[in-house]
Order: structure tokens, then sequence, then C-alpha cells
């Protein structure tokens, strides 16, 4: 198969990797591989704690996904998340040389290339996306596509997202020690929308939530752009934690508890008990479902209320009236989008991917939402890739362009 029309998304969280790669076929995505194993070589804050068992993981995801799709990856586009991710809001404004001539598209490069000069970025950090959300061409503004407009004065409104360059530096490391390249990185919370928000929930307003192992993350997107995203540094593993150690039993056991028993629904009957190991599987012994369930509320309440602050703190609540978007593997205890929706007084639903061909049956699962999201930003970039004929960083400005082109 051509490998010009191949394209392969790899998601690295804190307990798997998964791989998918795609088929283009004109404007169409056909899933044809799907790759995945367990790994706990990274933390939270995106660090990778063991180099060579990631390495080894990535190389068994990536030789499953190959194997099924009959094709051989030499790079993919990876995500990027944790607490070492600093994302901001900033201007960049430029003159119009030729005003009658109108807008161009080298102009919109200078404004978003522009935004390095406007901008201080954190000691340590590297630009990752530079994401135009609207522009602004002398006195109009909320303008999402300016080429052809004439002006004197072009302004974007962007979204900047930087990582650590430790961060970064590993994971490329790792990928090549590994045999790969990595053609872009893709923030996780863009490629979680991506795949699971819609076009009508982006414009109206919303929020996708993806609940990892050991983090969440968030974006809240508004008039089809993105306006906040977060990480936090709780996810599900957190849940099986408190089982564990409340319940003492292992966490092995307590991992198969949260997704046998879990559930924030009011129960018929609140003494039904069913039987737990405890640590040592030596014995057994019987809790109810009522106990394990009221610490498995305890610890969503925990997750959904810091988001709700952190909504209300930047006056984001009144932005997201169409709805949440639960998304990712810890999102699948029964009753959690009944509880959201109770909390922030909005519609809430579970995640999956949208919109993919192929394999579609091997991968409709919440767990699968941040790959097939990179595979979709994969794609765009793949089908707008730009040469610029300046002296331009030419990483930096592919990244411009190629969201612009296919994100507006």
């Amino acid at each position: 198969m051509s490998r010009k029309n191949i394209v392969t998304g790899v998601d690295i969280g804190t307990n798997k990797i998964v791989v998918l790669i795609g088929e283009l076929n004109n404007s169409e995505l056909k899933i044809i591989g799907v790759g995945k194993t367990k790994v706990n070589a990274v933390n939270s804050d995106g660090s990778i704690t063991n180099l060579d068992e990631l390495k080894n993981q990535l190389e068994l995801a990536c030789e499953e996904a190959e194997k099924m799709a009959d094709v051989q990856v030499d790079g993919f586009y990876v995500n990027l998340f944790g607490t070492n991710i600093k994302c901001f809001s900033s201007k960049s404004t430029i003159n119009i040389s030729d005003r009658d001539k109108g807008i161009s598209g080298e102009d919109l490069v200078r404004v978003l290339e522009n935004v390095k000069n406007t901008i201080v970025i954190p000691q340590g950090y590297e630009i990752i996306h530079i994401l135009a959300r609207n522009f602004s061409v002398d006195e109009m503004t909320g303008i999402k596509d300016p080429v052809g407009m004439r002006g004197s004065r072009l302004e974007a409104d962007v979204y900047v997202v930087t990582a650590s360059n430790s961060i970064v530096d590993n994971i490329e490391k790792c990928v090549e020690n590994a045999g790969f390249d990595i053609k872009d990185f893709v923030y996780e919370p863009l490629a979680s929308a991506e795949s699971v928000l819609t076009s009508d929930e982006k414009k109206l307003g919303a929020m996708v939530v993806d609940i990892g192992s050991n983090y969440t993350g968030m974006a809240i997107y508004k008039n089809g752009s993105i306006v906040n995203s977060e990480i936090i540094p709780v996810g599900s593993n957190a849940i099986t934690n408190d089982l564990a150690i409340i319940l003492r039993t292992s966490f092995e056991e307590a991992e198969k508890l949260k997704i046998r028993e879990g559930s924030l629904f009011a129960l018929d009957n609140e003494t039904e008990k069913v039987e737990l190991f405890n640590t040592s599987r030596e014995s057994v012994r019987l809790v109810t479902r009522k106990h394990i369930n009221e610490i498995i509320f305890a610890r969503f309440e925990e997750i959904f209320k810091i988001i709700f602050d952190k909504c209300q703190e930047n006056e984001h609540l009144e932005l997201i009236k169409a709805g949440i978007v639960i998304t990712g593997g810890g999102c699948q205890i029964e009753g959690l989008p009944v509880f959201v929706e109770h909390l922030f007084d909005v519609p809430c639903r579970i995640g999956k991917p949208l919109s993919l061909e192929g394999l579609f049956d091997k991968i409709n699962s919440p767990v699968y939402s941040t790959a097939a999201g990179i595979l979709k930003y994969a794609r765009k970039s793949h089908e707008n890739t730009v040469v610029m004929e300046k002296s331009i960083i030419k990483k930096i400005m592919r990244k411009i362009k190629d969201y612009f082109e296919t994100y507006f």
C-alpha cells in the first residue's frame, strides 16, 4: 500500500498505548490497523518514568497495528498531555502592505508567526500549537477567514499551547529508540475534542472531559474555537486506589470491582452485598454495593467539582450550554452522565470516536477517543501541508497553516 496514503496516530497514556493506522481516500479516513498495550511508564505530569519499558510497549503496539493493516509505519503523530503543559490566549497585529490587493495567505502566516514576538514563553518550554480563533480587519471583528478582504491592519486572536522541553525531548528519544519518527505532537484535549465533539457543539458551546487513568483533560469550545483547556492530575486510578485502601483489597481486585459493580445510580437494595478478596486473596468477605458506590461517588465528585470551580472562576459556565461530552476509559461508570448533568445543569453524554470508516467496531469506545482524534488531526495535516517560500521556521509555520486551513 502506498505509504503516502497512510497516517498513524499514537496515544501514549499513563497506563496504555493505543496505535491507530488509517488509510486516506479523498476526504475519508478508514481505520485499517489497531494496536493496544498496557504500560505504566508515564506520570500524570507527562514525564517518562521508564524509557525502556515505554519503548518496548510502543514497539509491541505498533507491531500489532502494522500486522492488522499490512503496512509498515515509519512515523506518526503523538499526543502530549500533563501538568507540564501551559496554555494561554494572545493577540497579534500586523500592517497590510497593499490594501487594494487584499489579505493573502502569507499575511495570515505573518500575523500568526508574529505571535512569537508578542508573547513570553515560559523558560524551559516550547510552542506546540498556535491556534487561530478569529481575526479582525481594521474595525471588523470576529472574522474566521480574512483572505481576500481589504484592510490596512490584521489582528489575530490565538490560543497558544506550550510544553516542557524535557517532556518533548524524552518522548522524541523514546520514539526514536523504537525506530520511528514523530511527524507532529497533538495536545491531548484538542485530540479528544476533535474525536467526540460535533461541529454544532463546538459552535454553540460545549466542553469535553477526558477521564484518563492518572489525569483528566478538559477543553471548552465556543463559536467553533477553543476557549480554554486544563489538565487535572486526578483520574480513574484514584478511584481504584481508594477502593483498594478503604476495602483492604488488591489494586487488581479493586479495578475489577470498580468496573463490575460501580454505579452512581441509587440502589433498589442498599443492603445488597458482593464478595471481595482481601489483599492476599486468602479469604473472601462481603461488602455492600452501597459502600462501594459511595467511595466511587466521592472521587468523581472531587474531579468534577474541580472542573466546575475552574469553569466558574473563569466565567465559562455560560459558554457550555450545548452540553458536556465525557470520554476516556474512566467515564464508563454507570450513571456518570446523569451526575454531571445535575451538577452543571446542562446535557451530558458519553463521547466515542465520530465519523470514521473501516475497523470502527474495534474502536467504538471512549478508550479510543484520543487516538482517533490524533488520527483525524493527522489526516487534516497530511492533506494540507504547505511549502513556505520565505525563510520562516518551517515546523512552526506548517502547524499554523495546517490548523488554519483545516479547522476554519
